[in-house]
């Protein structure tokens, strides 16, 4: 097992626990969201990072996930215009204009990680070592998600670790050198 393995699979197992409180319905709408994200199906992140948000207002999880899924979702906004499918041909405005892929209306929710969230997140890093401050709050959220989705939602297990562990695994050897 690699030195990043090792790292993620102890950083899932931490926040497991914290996790413990998001029903399946939830955790399948987030690992639903991954998939979409790491496949750069953006309007359909989209859409499944807004029916996890309705869903994570029920409680029962750390608000840091809310935000976790809100920068996914931000960025999912930013690169739609950039989805490539049989069906889409983007507006500047990252709407499809044929409306088929469309994220419609999204707009951008302001969001990013405070200090009180730090526990929650896979990789900490004084502010000096930050160069992107959005890619490092993007690869935590990815962090974040990816270890609630796979603690709440069993169903969702193989798929995430098919489609996405590779996905946040990389991200992760990125920070802590492999």
């Amino acid at each position: 097992m690699t030195k990043a393995e090792e790292y993620l699979q102890e950083y899932v197992e931490r926040i497991g626990k914290s996790v413990s409180g998001i029903d399946e319905r939830t955790g399948h709408a987030i690992a639903s969201m991954l998939g979409a994200y790491k496949n750069a199906i953006y309007s359909k992140a989209v859409k499944n990072a807004d029916k996890s948000l309705s869903l994570l207002k029920k409680g029962g999880s750390p608000a840091v996930l809310s935000k976790a899924v809100i920068i996914v979702r931000n960025s999912s906004i930013r690169l739609a215009p950039m989805q490539k499918s049989m069906s889409s041909s983007y507006t500047w405005e990252g709407r499809a204009a044929g409306g088929v892929g469309s994220i419609g209306d999204a707009e951008i929710i302001e969001c990013d990680f405070a200090p009180e969230d730090e526990e929650y997140l896979a990789l900490v890093l004084p502010q000096d070592e930050i160069k992107v401050p959005e890619e490092y709050n993007l690869d935590n959220a990815l962090a974040l998600c990816y270890a609630a989705a796979l603690k709440s939602s069993p169903l969702d297990e193989q798929s995430l670790q098919e489609w996405v562990y590779t996905y946040v695994l990389t991200k992760i050897s990125d920070y802590i050198g492999e």
